[in-house]
């Protein structure tokens, strides 16, 4: 009888229709009616209600507030998402001063220190912007500047003529790489006829040409010019336009 009184107690312990506090304890009056095992029942009883309140079912209510807690503080979702989850997790039958609260205010601690670091982050982030701001606002109103002054007076390039009757400017002819006879080669072709012209044009002898030969005067100032700067002969400048001309064809057959 008195075995299945503790055990209707203790479903009653796990069911959370009792607290602990509520556990029948055997009165000193009645040690002396009681058999010797029913004082001792009282006790085990006792020690089992206290237990169950550190017991395994204890322990997995405060890993799934954990837990919850947590999703709450990854979710990016809504700023408002945590204290829905907190109402979620605090019922209105039990007490503010619950284990699931004192995780909340420790999660609350963490996430307004973590809100102060970002702010002070943010607002270095923020003067170090208005700082590059401010650098960029000044070239680009001095790039202005210099824009406007260089089309009002005007630039006059200087020409130098090369071979017989072609002219080049000069800063673009300084800029020819002269480093050997094919790159000089091909950035003067490059400053004289343009891209488009060598993608379309073959050096006039070629056989089987489709294209149309480039301009004979132009090309022979070219290799005349070439042949002067780097003392070479005029087939080893020829060569060096043959190639010019088969990379623009290919550039143009690649787009």
């Amino acid at each position: 009888m008195i075995k299945k009184k503790i055990d209707s107690v203790i479903d009653k312990l796990g069911d959370k229709s009792i607290k602990v506090e509520d556990v029948p304890v055997v009165q000193c009056s009645d040690v002396s009616r009681q058999p010797k095992n029913d004082v001792e029942i009282s006790h085990q009883l006792q020690n089992k209600s206290s237990s169950f309140a550190a017991g395994p079912k204890m322990k997995a209510a405060r890993k799934r507030a954990a837990n919850t807690i947590l999703a709450a503080v990854n979710n990016k979702s809504s700023r408002n998402s945590l204290p829905e989850n907190l109402q979620e997790l605090h019922p209105k039958e039990e007490k503010k001063s619950c284990d699931k609260c004192k995780l909340v205010d420790d999660c609350r601690r963490i996430l307004k220190k973590k809100c102060k670091s970002l702010e002070e982050e943010n607002y270095m982030i923020k003067e170090e912007h208005m700082k590059i701001r401010s650098k960029y606002n000044a070239l680009k109103a001095k790039y202005k500047s210099l824009k406007r002054k260089v089309k009002s007076e005007g630039i006059e390039s200087d020409f130098i003529k090369i071979g017989n009757s072609t002219l080049v400017e000069k800063h673009k002819l300084n800029m020819c790489r002269l480093s050997c006879v094919s790159k000089s080669v091909s950035d003067l072709l490059d400053v004289v006829f343009g891209r488009e012209i060598l993608a379309n044009s073959s050096m006039k002898g070629t056989r089987g040409a489709s294209k149309p030969p480039l301009p004979e005067n132009e090309l022979n100032d070219v290799m005349s010019f070439t042949c002067e700067k780097f003392s070479v002969d005029v087939g080893t400048v020829r060569a060096a336009v043959r190639q010019k001309l088969n990379v623009a064809h290919k550039s143009r057959a690649t787009q």
